[in-house]
């Protein structure tokens, strides 16, 4: 089976970097050691993370195509990380479906464990939901179903997925949903059956925008929490946007307890029901709380009305937008530019646009709406202008995890309008480099909080885990660059 591991043991106890690699010598005294470097052809960095790397490879023996993700020993002994690389493993080694990403084998090295996976080359949900917008209903009831079955085979073991966001989605070769990254699962035998049994939690994990209200207000998890979840997945792919972005993580939080969304004109009628059903506060009125669980979700009515589930073995449909998030945007906009008009030019506005004054306005997450660049506001250039030159102005600027291979660092990145990009070591308010600014620099992001900067055959990588704004970077560095040529 794909999920077998192979060389190292279940840890019970936090171990040394010394005893992880002793423990996973042991476990297999006779077997040949694998080697990254000599195994494996080592191919592009798919993804950075706090602990190490996620990289492509293609394994020698046997031709198959993989990903290896590379995790720095001494860093989960530094982080107290030690279970949670335990439990992604042994959750990986209990769950072999279709929809769950496969763990073909591990290994260890002196300074690295490593984790074999399944490849899954068509990236993340949100990078497929940013490229298009919104999905059409179609595509976003196919990707719905493949995760209704994803979170069922979990909990049909008494795992709690506990971290269900787009980002934690990827699309596999034949573009089929594959649910990863189980580091903060949470794993209770007793919740099988159960799906609206609450249990306790002593810390808190998850993402602000997809975290479920009892978690924030009782510190209590269950099954239904990655419903809930699910239920604000399933609104982005349609909208293009979580139901309770905000523009920090405490205002999204505030807005799950209060339950503050809504359906923007366009919504499709067939899921409006759907989501209402699982986004509940109330974990016992929840959709697939009930002694059905996630059979309730699966012949719920009209979201699935017609669905053929036979067709999930067969190619997921082509990915197409459907408008609404462009639609949603332009009605935005024009609220934005009726302010301060009179009631006839503001009436004027919104009619083109064919918003209405009473459709509340979808919130931006930090950064800028506007088609002009936006300057820092007043105090972020006055705590930084010492580092500045004179006339030199703030566009942007954010306290992010800057990588280095498996070096993380805490940097403030400055983007000014000359412009330069500084990255500067807060604690005492130091330039540690400047990214040079030359015509080959290239921005993109890696997903909604990961982004590089590429410059002459270098690569800065940052991420932004508060912020979120990985786009609104990329998207500020290639105008000034635009505007820079010109």
């Amino acid at each position: 089976p794909p999920c077998l591991l192979h060389d190292l043991p279940v840890m019970s106890q936090p171990l040394s970097p010394a005893e992880i690699g002793a423990a996973a010598a042991a476990a297999n005294p006779n077997k040949k050691k694998i080697i990254l470097e000599e195994d494996f052809v080592v191919g592009e960095t798919l993804g950075e993370g706090s602990f190490g790397a996620v990289v492509a490879a293609v394994e020698k023996a046997s031709g198959r195509q993989c990903a290896v993700k590379i995790l720095s020993k001494a860093h989960i002994v530094k982080e107290k990380k030690e279970r949670y690389v335990k439990v992604e493993r042994n959750v990986l080694s209990m769950c072999a479906h279709p929809n769950i990403v496969a763990l073909y084998k591990t290994f260890s090295s002196p300074d690295n464990l490593h984790y074999v996976l399944e490849l899954c080359p068509n990236g993340e949900l949100l990078g497929a939901i940013q490229r298009v917008g919104s999905f059409t209903f179609p595509v976003a009831r196919f990707f719905t179903a493949e995760l209704v079955e994803a979170l069922a085979h979990l909990h049909g073991k008494g795992i709690i997925h506990r971290d269900v966001k787009p980002e934690n989605v990827l699309l596999g070769r034949s573009g089929h949903v594959k649910l990863t990254d189980f580091g903060t699962a949470k794993v209770v035998t007793e919740l099988v059956g159960n799906p609206g049994m609450r249990v306790r939690t002593n810390s808190f994990v998850g993402t602000a925008e997809y975290v479920a209200p009892e978690l924030l207000t009782d510190k209590e998890t269950c099954m239904a929490s990655d419903w809930f979840a699910m239920g604000s997945i399933v609104y982005q792919m349609l909208t293009g946007r979580p139901p309770f972005r905000a523009k920090t993580e405490y205002l999204a939080m505030e807005k799950v307890k209060a339950r503050e969304f809504h359906f923007p004109v366009g919504f499709p009628e067939e899921a409006r029901s759907f989501v209402d059903g699982l986004l509940v506060l109330s974990v016992a009125d929840r959709l697939g709380s009930g002694a059905g669980g996630a059979d309730d979700i699966r012949s719920h009515s009209p979201f699935f009305d017609g669905f053929d589930r036979s067709t999930l073995e067969q190619d997921p449909p082509e990915i197409v937008g459907s408008g609404l998030k462009e639609d949603i945007d332009r009605r935005d906009a024009a609220k934005r530019r009726s302010r301060g008009l009179s009631p006839e030019e503001a009436s004027a506005v919104l009619a083109a646009a064919g918003a209405s004054a009473s459709e509340p306005e979808q919130p931006t997450a930090g950064g800028s709406a506007y088609d002009d660049i936006p300057l820092a506001p007043d105090d972020e250039q006055k705590q930084w202008a010492v580092l500045l030159n004179e006339g030199e102005r703030i566009v942007k600027t954010s306290l992010l995890q800057k990588y280095k291979g498996f070096s993380i660092k805490s940097r403030q990145l400055i983007l000014t309008d000359k412009p330069r990009l500084l990255y500067v070591d807060t604690s005492k308010t130091l330039v540690k480099g400047e990214i040079p600014w030359e015509d080959d620099l290239a921005a993109a992001a890696k997903s909604a909080t990961s982004f590089y900067i590429q410059v002459g055959g270098r690569k800065y990588v940052f991420q932004d885990k508060a912020g979120k704004e990985a786009e609104e970077w990329v998207r500020l560095v290639e105008v000034l660059k635009a505007k820079a040529k010109k």
